[in-house]
């Protein structure tokens, strides 16, 4: 009465086979020309993204205008002085 057991899982998964480029020496001067331009092109595509990435950065914060940041502030400080002469108050009694 015991049950049937599980298929086994593979233990890895299949790749798929990789073509190997031709080496250089083996190339006809157009098929050399036309790799180095690939890349060329895709090294310096590449670094153009990286350059734009540093140039401009995503603001890891929300700019706000200076009024709306001085209410905030105030609000935030006002909340923090009430806390405050809450618990001095409890000290008290």
């Amino acid at each position: 009465m015991s049950a049937a057991p599980l298929p086994k899982k593979k233990s890895f998964e299949e790749k798929q086979a990789i073509i190997p480029k031709k080496l250089a020496s083996e190339m006809t001067d157009a098929e050399l020309n036309a790799s180095v331009k690939s890349d060329v092109d895709s090294f310096l595509k590449k670094l153009k993204t990286e350059r734009e990435a540093k140039r401009n950065p995503e603001k890891p914060y929300l700019l706000l205008r200076p009024e709306d940041l001085r209410q905030r502030v105030e609000a935030q400080q006002k909340r923090r002085r009430e806390a405050h002469h809450l618990y001095r108050t409890m000290i008290t009694l």
